[in-house]
């Protein structure tokens, strides 16, 4: 992409006003589950080990997890991820963590699976990063609590794939790296993402960038070619609905050599 689609004249933040004030009251909603007795004394633990120096705001509110922006002691601007224990489905979790031999070890219980999504989540990371796919860089994980770095567009939180509008040139550009992320992040980090979606791909100045990679499992798991077909068919569907005409076929085949079963 060129320097000057990487600003993104075409960029337009779609109208959000409604949705954006239906977030703000599942936030509030949230805020007393996130910042329970529990969760403030490991924030605490993170104070103490000098991993952050305040939370500042929250920047985005999941079915799984709230996230937040915070600042170091250094004035560095971080994310912390806090994944929800009290209301989670953990039971969702399970499919992504059985048959991953990194968790064949985890406690059968609700915070002891929530704590291995979490570090799931910081490995994958890792891989990503090992593999010089955009993502977040992992930086830190303590129980349920991740922090990493900030993802911007212009200074201010990157939105989502799913919230701008893009110029029908920029859009191929996007596809073009997302499908070579998903090439790079089977081959190289041997992984699968597995809930890959406009809603998990943030669009910075940069490009765009991976997240939510919790549930990623390894492309040895006995789900994941099926969880790879999911993304691929989530990618078409969304990419043609822009206009482009990609094939579940044509992305199975581009990622792992062969076509979709």
């Amino acid at each position: 992409m060129s320097k000057r689609s990487r600003n993104y004249d075409n960029y337009q933040d779609r109208p959000a006003k409604r949705e954006a004030t239906r977030r703000d009251d599942d936030n509030f909603k949230t805020l007393d589950e996130v910042f329970d007795h529990q969760n403030l004394m490991f924030i605490y633990d993170l104070f103490k080990k000098d991993l952050i120096n305040s939370v500042d705001y929250p920047i985005a509110t999941g079915k799984e997890s709230n996230v937040f922006l915070c600042t170091t002691s250094d004035g560095e601007k971080v994310v912390l991820k806090v994944f929800r224990t009290a209301t989670a489905t953990f039971d969702a979790y399970l499919p992504y963590l059985e048959g991953d031999m990194r968790f064949e070890r985890i406690k059968p219980d609700r915070r002891g699976i929530i704590y291995a999504w979490c570090l799931k989540e910081f490995k994958n990371l890792q891989r990503l990063k090992e593999a010089k796919i955009r993502a977040p860089v992992p930086m830190a994980f303590h129980k349920n609590m991740l922090i990493m770095s900030e993802i911007t567009f212009d200074g201010k939180p990157a939105p989502m794939l799913k919230r701008v509008e893009l110029s029908p040139e920029d859009l191929k550009e996007v596809w073009k790296e997302v499908l070579g992320f998903m090439v790079k992040m089977y081959k190289k980090a041997e992984l699968v993402h597995a809930d890959l979606s406009e809603y998990n791909i943030l669009i910075s100045n940069d490009g765009p960038v991976m997240i939510d990679l919790g549930q990623a499992v390894l492309k040895t798991h006995p789900m994941a070619d099926q969880y790879l077909k999911r993304d691929a068919e989530n990618m078409v569907r969304y990419f043609n609905n822009g206009g482009l005409d990609l094939t579940v076929e044509g992305v199975m085949k581009k990622v792992v050599g062969k076509a979709a079963n």
